[in-house]
């Protein structure tokens, strides 16, 4: 399948296409000379994901870090509080890029609000069987032992718009929306919803975060997209 990991709304046209990408080297030059300036694997992992890496191939930046106690604190601090989580991240999740080879893409997105109120929206391409969005809806929960609680609580699936849908009304949804969200209710397992923060850097333009899911022993590196940037779909 093609490469998944390009930006958020990148634009058409090859002039539209090299202006903000130039803007995001300036402004990441000028970001890390600043006194907040980004820790060394927040800047390696920044350069692999610019580059086209996958989660799998991040997870020795990630594993490096972990040995650091500094860096181990610093995300302990950051799954401790939602407030500087504020923005729409965007996934690489390694056990998703394990069955890339079967034609199946997955984008997924995370729309999180300061108070830890958190929409996922993830587009999935199943070559020539076709597209959807399936989203969910809940609540990002800190902790102080440095993992992270994400408890969904609505679901719903769109097709394979340009962009995903709001969750229906429990008044006007259809059936098939009544449907989903029952299933997803009885799918749904918190046990598995907790997510070891491995390493995190949320400087306000760059935020970059690493998790661990657990049963899978799978690493997901999340990037906080530019502001005014929405969910889009994977590239099959």
């Amino acid at each position: 399948s093609a490469e998944v990991h390009d930006e958020p709304n990148r634009p058409n046209t090859k002039r539209q296409h090299r202006e903000p990408k130039i803007m995001r080297i300036l402004s990441f030059t000028i970001f890390s000379a600043t006194a907040h300036a980004l820790r060394p694997p927040a800047i390696s992992l920044l350069r692999a994901w610019d580059g086209g890496a996958g989660a799998s191939t991040m997870r020795p930046i990630v594993e490096r870090a972990t040995t650091v106690p500094a860096e181990r604190a610093a995300a302990s601090a950051v799954a401790a509080s939602t407030e500087a989580w504020a923005g729409l991240w965007v996934a690489r999740i390694e056990h998703f890029e394990a069955v890339e080879f079967t034609g199946i893409c997955v984008r997924p997105h995370y729309d999180i609000s300061a108070d830890g109120a958190v929409v996922s929206h993830v587009h999935v391409a199943l070559g020539a069987l076709g597209a959807c969005w399936v989203s969910a809806s809940g609540s990002l929960t800190p902790s102080p032992d440095g993992t992270c609680r994400l408890i969904f609580d609505d679901f719903w699936v769109g097709s394979d718009a340009p962009r995903p849908r709001d969750a229906p009304s429990r008044i006007e949804g259809s059936a098939v929306d009544a449907a989903v969200r029952a299933l997803g209710r009885l799918a749904f397992a918190p046990s598995m919803a907790v997510f070891p923060v491995d390493y995190a850097d949320l400087s306000p333009d760059e935020g970059i975060v690493a998790f661990r899911f657990t049963p899978f022993d799978s690493c997901i590196v999340s990037r906080r997209a530019p502001s005014g940037d929405l969910p889009c779909r994977a590239i099959s």
